[in-house]
């Protein structure tokens, strides 16, 4: 946690998840046995202790959108240094700090916030030392000593050192990985006060007693987190009472529930580190009833517990579902906070999603998925023109534009290739070729999500039949090599598509089929969508020394460039699978391709390789080439 948002954020999801899990306790009341009413907490634990920024880890009900929006109306007036309005709530940690000296308000709230988890750190291990120092003073149980070994060695436990220290009410562990049993001095302890302890000492409760005191300090100012924590602990000491109850029997199943009005300890209740940070008078009543009604429950009941717990575990942490689409509303003229909101909530997710996003908001004139799609430094300026309610100047037709995107590679800063625009109704319909609209754009990753830079102006190339498939037309990228008696130009073509199209016969309903002529080109953008469509083409020359061009088939494989010898060239070709292409040809002639409308396409096999390994064969004897790209990758 790095604002305050975070820290809304995290506290926020803990308490729904907190709320359902109270719910839960209420219906099921007495019906679990004490194990499983402990067990059941372990969904608040998870999302306690997993940020909510994690991938997939949401909650209950998703808060993004309104804590944005509150954020966004805050924080655009203000000049946060913990806090980028432009740039989602994700909290990655569940442990705040500083990343510099506070500014606004929100700054010094989260100062604020920080300070009181020291605050309550430092008032806990205050506590810790001065029980330490305390037991520090105790003296050698002596005979007691002997009657701890006695009960240990009756139930099968292992016994641990204890002390008598003066002004304790009852005995109590203090210690987390090598605990001490505390005795009050001069007072007689009763066998099952020893098995209580000893119980605590072999589950090791005094470790969840440090844990609540950890997250108590986390979540200081949260109520209803520390209700859930006073529960957490009153469970544990219930099921403490229910593990001595199993071993005792008779009259002193009956004893026990007298036995625990002499083990409240209000003067160290939930110190740290100890046992005694449940038995606070106020929950001995409790306790005693639940020893009234003692019962074993049958094993059967363990498995309807387990599924129980996995089910909340799901629902309390989980994620929501992204969405498919965007909202079709250019929000025009809407507030500042409310459009910022909607960019943040909207961030696509995918390449393909982002370049979806940019195109339809260029085609449908949509400045709010412009924005969605658009850098973060560019959010600023694209806010005040969505806000402004006054439509700028569009650099494509009023045309049901299709898209795809050709020669994807991935150049360190972002993913790069050429976006190819098209009537989609007019293109290929044999009236002649309607024009192709090009642009270089790079994708960028940001804020988890993706965002579209152009690299240049609209260009206009006529003569392409469909942008579905390869073209001689349209760009292509040139790889290079030679061994100094060939030289080789390795041309390759990949066209890449999403799922921009939707089959108006199914949205129509029974009778879409009479009045659809088949499917149309869907207007909404898909931010989270794969790609699902991929054309590929290579062509060619090879050279021979005396510059005449030779006939021969070269194969080859995608490899990363360096410095590679014949030898491992000629390795990785005999190891791999290879394409081959007969030279000189030229990028569309021949291509092949794969759809996949259902589950997309493996993403690795979507970019352009950064080099090639081929090889082909001339009176012969083989050659091989290590083929690089021409010009700047």
């Amino acid at each position: 946690m790095t604002d305050l948002w975070c820290f809304l954020q995290q506290t926020l999801a803990a308490t729904l998840a907190a709320l359902v899990l109270l719910a839960v306790k209420r219906i099921l009341g007495d019906k679990l046995s004490p194990r499983w009413q402990l067990a059941l907490w372990l969904p608040l634990a998870v999302r306690l202790l997993l940020p909510v920024g994690a991938p997939r880890a949401g909650g209950p009900v998703d808060l993004t959108y309104p804590l944005t929006f509150l954020r966004s109306a805050v924080e655009l007036h203000l000049n946060s240094a913990y806090t980028d309005p432009y740039a989602p709530i994700a909290c990655l940690s569940p442990v705040p700090w500083l990343t510099g000296a506070p500014v606004s308000v929100t700054d010094w709230l989260f100062v604020i916030y920080a300070v009181g988890v020291l605050v309550c750190l430092g008032w806990f291990l205050l506590s810790y030392v001065r029980l330490r120092m305390a037991v520090g003073k105790g003296t050698p149980a002596g005979a007691r000593a002997e009657q701890l070994s006695r009960v240990a060695e009756t139930y099968g436990l292992k016994p641990c050192r204890a002390l008598e220290v003066e002004g304790v009410q009852s005995a109590f562990l203090c210690g987390v990985f090598r605990p001490v049993l505390v005795l009050p001095a001069g007072r007689e302890v009763d066998d099952k006060v020893f098995l209580h302890e000893l119980l605590h000492r072999r589950y090791r409760d005094t470790a969840l007693g440090a844990v609540l005191c950890l997250l108590r300090c986390l979540h200081w100012c949260n109520p209803i987190l520390w209700y859930c924590f006073d529960r957490v602990q009153n469970d544990c000491e219930a099921l403490c009472d229910q593990r001595v109850l199993e071993r005792l029997e008779g009259e002193d199943r009956r004893d026990y529930g007298h036995i625990l009005l002499s083990m409240a300890n209000e003067k160290y209740a939930r110190a740290p580190g100890t046992s005694s940070m449940a038995n606070g008078g106020k929950n001995i009543r409790r306790r005693i009833q639940c020893i009234a009604r003692f019962k074993r429950y049958p094993a059967g009941m363990a498995l309807g517990a387990v599924c129980c717990t996995l089910v909340l575990t799901v629902g309390c942490v989980a994620g929501r579902a992204e969405a498919g689409t965007l909202s079709a509303s250019p929000a025009w003229g809407s507030s500042p906070a409310k459009v910022l909101t909607l960019v943040l909530d909207g961030r696509p997710t995918t390449v393909a999603g982002a370049l979806d996003t940019y195109v339809k908001g260029l085609v449908e004139r949509n400045p709010l998925w412009l924005a969605v799609a658009a850098p973060a430094e560019e959010l600023p300026e694209t806010l005040e023109v969505v806000s402004s309610g006054v439509s700028p100047d569009w650099p494509l037709p009023e045309e049901p534009l299709d898209w795809k995107i050709h020669n994807l590679r991935d150049t360190g800063a972002g993913y790069q290739g050429t976006l190819c625009l098209q009537n989609y109704e007019t293109a290929g319909n044999g009236e002649g070729d309607s024009p192709v609209y090009t642009q270089e754009v790079l994708v960028v990753p940001q804020y988890q999500g993706y965002a579209v830079e152009p690299l240049g102006e609209f260009e206009t190339v006529d003569g392409v039949n469909l942008i579905q498939y390869p073209n001689v037309k349209l760009p292509s990228l040139h790889y290079t090599g030679g061994d100094g008696e060939l030289t080789v130009r390795l041309d390759i073509q990949r066209v890449l598509g999403a799922k921009t199209t939707e089959d108006q016969s199914a949205s129509n309903g029974v009778f879409g089929s009479f009045f659809s002529s088949g499917p149309s080109l869907r207007v909404e953008p898909l931010p989270h969508g794969p790609f699902v469509s991929r054309w590929k083409s290579e062509g060619g020359v090879l050279t021979a020394a005396d510059d005449r061009d030779l006939h021969r088939t070269l194969a080859f494989v995608p490899v990363e460039e360096g410095d590679w010898t014949t030898e491992e060239l000629k390795a990785v070709l005999d190891r791999q699978h290879n394409d081959h292409v007969d030279l000189p040809a030229q990028v569309g002639d021949g291509s092949g391709g794969v759809t996949d409308e259902y589950l997309g396409l493996d993403w690795d096999e979507c970019l352009a390789p950064t080099a090639f390994a081929a090889s082909c064969t001339v009176d012969d004897v083989e050659h091989f080439f290590l083929l690089t790209l021409e010009g700047e990758w």
